[in-house]
């Protein structure tokens, strides 16, 4: 009898250790998914709140997207105005300056005519002038007294070649020259003997010209020739001088003088216009650069806030999904939870329930 109450203990045992087990046991998977799910509660408060401030700036760009939308439509407009204008600008100043580069360039070719003008019209009256009684009076007494001291040169030359002290002169100067011949002839070459010797010559050649100009001087047939065909060219010269101060005032050389100077001052004006053009070309040319960097910047501003409102979305969508993913892990979690107490459940039914 003690025997089968023994056997009978042990089986009734044997279901309550089990109970007891799978209690232990689900209390412990309650604690530690109740920890999980915690930590899953803080991870899904923080998420919010990043989704509640992704979604704030999210709101904050598209206000001010809706803000400056308009404001930025009048400025691109007005930068869009102001580059035509601006391209506008330059472009009829690029039209100005070829045109005064145009009548720059024809003025110009104007000048060539005009000079020659001038020159035809001093050459024509040149012509009048060396034609005239007067200047060919005082070419006739050149002439005649330039012959006259030809004349007496020749004579003294004569004289001169059968003077002892002429003769000697002559003679070192000749033969220095061979010399110096010979010095130039040698190879290699000696530059300082050629030197020496080129010396020597000249002070040859300036030693015969002295006596030569000596005997010159010393005849007085020869200085009074001499005399009167310098007064001869500088009465002739005196007439030159005096036409070529007044060929200005001669009708013709005046006419085309004036025509000359008209040109000049055709192309100084057209050069004028030309730099001023330029200045223009160039001030409309700055203008069109700003109008661009205007246009530009506000092209920038407005890819700006395109590229932040987009970056705004995809951070809303990555938070968005984390939230859903935190989110599903957290039912997931109290799923399993739930499922622990209701095995708990059980287990503590089979615990209490009254042995048979």
């Amino acid at each position: 009898m003690l025997i089968l109450l023994t056997a009978e203990s042990l089986a009734r045992a044997a279901p309550i250790d089990d109970a007891k087990k799978s209690i232990v046991s689900a209390d412990k998977q309650i604690v530690s998914n109740g920890t999980v799910l915690k930590t899953l509660g803080r991870e899904v408060a923080q998420q919010l709140t990043v989704l509640a401030d992704v979604m704030q700036q999210l709101e904050a760009i598209r206000d001010r997207q809706r803000k400056a939308t308009p404001l930025i439509a009048q400025a691109l407009e007005a930068a869009n105005a102001g580059l035509v204008a601006a391209k506008e600008d330059a472009a009829a100043a690029q039209r100005v300056l070829r045109d005064a580069e145009a009548a720059l360039a024809g003025v110009r070719s104007d000048l060539g005519p005009t000079r020659a003008a001038i020159e035809r019209a001093a050459s024509s009256e040149r012509k009048t002038f060396e034609a005239s009684d007067e200047f060919k009076q005082a070419s006739v007494k050149v002439e005649s007294a330039n012959a006259a001291l030809a004349k007496e040169r020749s004579r003294l030359d004569a004289l001169m070649k059968s003077d002892a002290t002429i003769g000697s002169l002559v003679d070192a100067s000749t033969k220095a020259e061979a010399q110096l011949g010979t010095a130039r002839a040698k190879s290699p070459l000696d530059d300082a003997n050629i030197a020496e010797a080129s010396t020597q010559w000249i002070d040859a050649k300036n030693a015969l010209a002295a006596a030569r100009a000596a005997k010159y001087a010393e005849d007085s047939a020869f200085t009074a020739a001499k005399k009167a065909a310098d007064a001869a060219a500088a009465a002739r010269s005196a007439l030159s001088d005096a036409f070529d101060k007044s060929i200005l005032n001669q009708p013709g050389v005046a006419e085309a003088q004036l025509a000359f100077r008209d040109a000049q001052d055709a192309v100084k004006l057209c050069e004028a216009n030309v730099a001023s053009a330029r200045d223009a070309l160039e001030r409309s040319g700055r203008w069109l650069i700003v109008q661009r960097n205007n246009a530009d910047a506000i092209g920038r501003i407005t890819f700006d806030i395109d590229r932040s409102l987009v970056a705004a979305e995809v951070d809303l969508k990555r938070a968005q999904e984390n939230a859903r993913v935190i989110a599903k892990d957290l039912t997931e979690a109290a799923a399993k939870v739930l499922g622990i107490r209701d095995d708990l459940k059980d287990a503590t039914d089979a615990l209490n329930k009254p042995a048979r």
